[in-house]
């Protein structure tokens, strides 16, 4: 009886020892799983503000593109007036020269009859 009672106590302490050990490994293991949803937590919220600059640059950029296809109208419009322009110059550089070969003819003819 003496050694089966010394058995039990050694089994009980060595149980306590078990249970010691399980409870400071759960706790461990606890704590870790806290800090890896602590962390998994904050990559969540760097993804989410990460998103949030992504969706504010898409839109800016959506914005400068239509600003640039504007500009771009803007400029083919600018081109076409200055080629308009560019022709009533010619037009106007044409009838200029056109005059000029006139007053040159008229000057002629006038200095043929004065030396008559």
């Amino acid at each position: 009886a003496e050694v089966t009672r010394l058995q039990v106590e050694r089994l009980q302490f060595e149980l306590a020892t078990v249970r010691d050990e399980l409870s400071r490994r759960v706790a461990a293991a606890a704590e870790s799983a806290d800090a890896m949803l602590s962390n998994a937590a904050g990559a969540l919220n760097m993804l989410e503000a990460e998103t949030h600059a992504a969706r504010g640059s898409t839109a800016a950029l959506r914005a400068a593109h239509a600003e640039l296809a504007g500009l771009k109208q803007d400029l083919e419009k600018e081109a076409a007036a200055r080629q308009a322009v560019e022709k009533e110059r010619d037009k106007a550089r044409d009838k200029l020269g056109a005059a000029q070969a006139q007053v040159q003819s008229l000057a002629q003819r006038l200095a043929g009859m004065e030396a008559l």
